[in-house]
């Protein structure tokens, strides 16, 4: 594999190329970010409590690379002297495995909620709760080629927002994003956007529940 033929965004260190990830995301998952500089012996069963399995790994000069999947995202963890150095999240297939399905697959989509600006205003906020496997969901009729920006806050580092547009394909997954749970963006078409809030699966199987805030803008 040829140094730069891929693109590596590092946490802690700059170290070279990402060896198996392919594209990595400028942060690592967000529920990992805290363990970058801890001792690899406390590190790797934190990452056992939250919901991750060692996939593979691999020695390279001084550092070894373990591979942490739990069924959603993949993180490449760079090991030396003990420490996790950076904790990156990279393109699952290739590294983890097969792409993983995408959020809510297997188990019904909830019933979205039609979001509606008050009179005369371009933005709303909605607040919830998501508990274990029900996920919220709403849905906003928007025109093509306006600013869509939407936020979503909570205190549960396991709960993700998704935009999917008209046709059902994915405009934006906050699991993936290295923004996190933020949305900036020019609507592509025309029609109702579905913005869904949901937890993890590990945390969903746990019955994990989690209150949210939801801000959303269109102009």
């Amino acid at each position: 594999m040829k140094a730069g033929s891929i693109k590596r965004f590092v946490v802690g260190a700059s170290v070279g190329a990402t060896l198996l990830g392919g594209v990595a995301h400028a942060a690592p998952p967000k529920d990992l970010a805290d363990l970058v500089g801890v001792y690899a012996s406390s590190g790797e069963k934190t990452l056992q409590r939250r919901g991750y399995t060692q996939v593979k790994s691999t020695a390279i000069g001084g550092s070894r690379y373990g591979y942490w999947s739990n069924k959603e995202v993949c993180a490449e963890v760079q090991l030396a002297d003990a420490r996790f150095i950076t904790i990156n999240q990279v393109e699952y297939a290739g590294a983890c495995g097969p792409a993983p399905p995408p959020p809510g697959k297997g188990a019904p989509a909830p019933a979205a909620v039609d979001l509606r600006f008050p009179p005369g205003a371009s933005s709303v906020t909605v607040t919830g709760t998501v508990r274990g496997h029900d996920a919220r969901a709403y849905r906003l009729t928007l025109r093509r080629g306006q600013t869509l920006n939407a936020r979503l806050t909570s205190r549960s580092r396991f709960l993700y927002l998704t935009i999917t547009r008209p046709d059902g394909g994915v405009l934006f997954d906050g699991a993936s994003s290295a923004a996190g749970n933020a949305f900036r963006g020019v609507t592509p078409a025309s029609g109702p956007y579905r913005l869904q809030v949901y937890l993890v699966r590990a945390a969903a199987r746990r019955g994990g529940v989690a209150d949210y805030s939801l801000a959303v803008s269109a102009k």
